[in-house]
């Protein structure tokens, strides 16, 4: 059975550290910036030169099977300065995966992630679909893995071009502590990617990569 919105909500509230739906509200007024599925072969080099144009810092969550193609871009991303966290090999559904072969997908790709990158990092975890189970959970906090959701969907997967993606985010409520999720598979999004950036910070925060969003401020 898989955790609902309500659920994950609930487990947030309670082990905030653990389930990860929102990040420090501190005077900075930060938000975190993070992309799911990559690393893609011509979008991620792009999203990293736009990134650096804007002297932003991200969170990019990779499926293992993808860093096997690419590991040269993993490298990439963390050479620039960003965060790399895990999404699992191969985008699987926890609700349709048992937990052992679920389990052996994550510690898989992150001994995948470490031997390329060449250092331990940390275990941020975000579930493909925003899914989980509750055997997956407790297998993976055994492990010491932290839960990475969203609390502001761009929309990336479902909107047909840039246009629409910007007016989507443009409509929805912007905080302090917000977590955006956006998906490096998308020419859209990397075509997004600039004006959403000047978006955010005319609303007055400041893009974040995960470590920096979950910062205690005083």
């Amino acid at each position: 059975m898989g955790l609902g919105g309500v659920a994950k909500r609930i487990a947030a509230q309670l082990a905030p550290r653990t389930f990860i739906m929102r990040g420090a509200t501190g005077p900075e007024h930060r938000i975190g910036l993070t992309f799911d599925d990559g690393p893609h072969p011509e979008n991620t080099p792009r999203i990293l030169d736009v990134l650096d144009a804007h002297g932003v810092r991200a969170t990019f969550f990779v499926q293992g099977d993808m860093v096997e193609r690419h590991p040269t871009l993993l490298r990439e991303v963390a050479a620039r300065g960003h965060r790399v966290g895990n999404h699992g090999y191969g985008h699987m559904d926890a609700r349709d995966t048992a937990w052992t072969e679920y389990l052996a997908s994550v510690l898989r790709t992150q001994a995948l992630l470490e031997e390329i990158v060449g250092s331990p990092l940390p275990r941020y975890f975000r579930p493909p679909y925003g899914s989980i189970t509750l055997r997956s959970t407790i297998a993976l906090v055994r492990h010491g893995y932290q839960f990475v959701f969203w609390s502001l969907d761009s929309r990336d997967s479902f909107v047909p071009d840039a246009s629409a993606l910007l007016a989507h985010v443009e409509g929805q409520r912007m905080e302090p502590g917000c977590i955006m999720l956006l998906h490096e598979d998308y020419h859209h999004t990397v075509v997004a990617l600039e004006p959403l950036i000047a978006l955010v910070r005319r609303r007055g925060l400041v893009p974040v990569a995960i470590d920096s969003l979950l910062l205690r401020q005083p």
